[in-house]
């Protein structure tokens, strides 16, 4: 996801200024503002999704001792579940948190009310822990060592994508500098010869040879990011 991002990145910040510099119509220029405005903000919505993802698989193991810490002390899932909300200083979870308290609360049964907190989440993480708590209290398992358990699980799980993230970052750069190299190279040549980017933004044959630029790129993005992918 992140090569495909940083090509959004690069084609919507540069692209103002070629179309500036450019000589075609003012409604070619219009109609390419419109695609980028709609590209921007999808590459924001990106970007925001994947940090928001990050935080809460980060926070999640804490999350789970945390839990085990209080379910040791005497109680059961739910008001252990109120004692971390009134606790609880994570930003990626506190306001989940404090939507399933007010919606087990309200009577929803917990199994469900655990299912709808990990689908809002949208991380497999969540999933492991509403069925590791749904099965535990069915079953009338410790779930307090469950939990510490899990904890130790997604660390482990989270130290091995550190490392892979690092055995990768070469190719994530070289990902990098090929999507910013057309770019670049393109807003150099605004600037020598602006006949030369007018060919490629107000003709038929230039688009479509930037059609095929950004297609070759997209080609090679995808390719490299098959290179340096690690199956689990």
């Amino acid at each position: 996801m992140l090569p495909t991002t940083l090509f959004l990145l690069f084609g919507v910040a540069l692209a103002p200024i070629i179309l500036l510099r450019s000589k075609s119509s003012i409604h070619v220029k219009r109609l390419l503002a419109s695609g980028l405005a709609d590209r921007v903000v999808r590459a924001i919505l990106m970007v925001r999704s994947e940090r928001r993802r990050r935080l809460i698989c980060l926070e999640l193991p804490s999350m789970c001792d945390l839990l085990a810490s209080i379910l040791k002390g005497g109680g059961g899932f739910r008001t252990a579940l109120q004692v971390l909300h009134q606790g609880y200083r994570g930003p990626a979870l506190k306001a989940s948190i404090a939507n399933l308290n007010e919606t087990l609360r309200l009577g929803t049964p917990q199994d469900e009310a655990l299912r709808r907190w990990a689908s809002q989440l949208g991380v497999q993480e969540a999933n492991f822990l509403a069925f590791c708590v749904n099965v535990s209290q069915r079953t009338g398992g410790r779930l307090a060592e469950v939990l510490e358990r899990l904890s130790e699980s997604l660390r482990a799980q989270q130290a091995v994508a550190l490392k892979a993230e690092a055995l990768t970052s070469q190719g994530r750069l070289q990902a990098l500098l090929m999507a910013a190299m057309p770019f670049l190279l393109l807003l150099v040549l605004s600037f020598i010869d602006q006949a030369f980017l007018s060919f490629f933004i107000g003709s038929i044959n230039g688009i479509g040879l930037l059609g095929l630029v950004v297609l070759l790129e997209l080609v090679g993005l995808m390719w490299i990011r098959r290179i340096i992918r690690i199956e689990a």
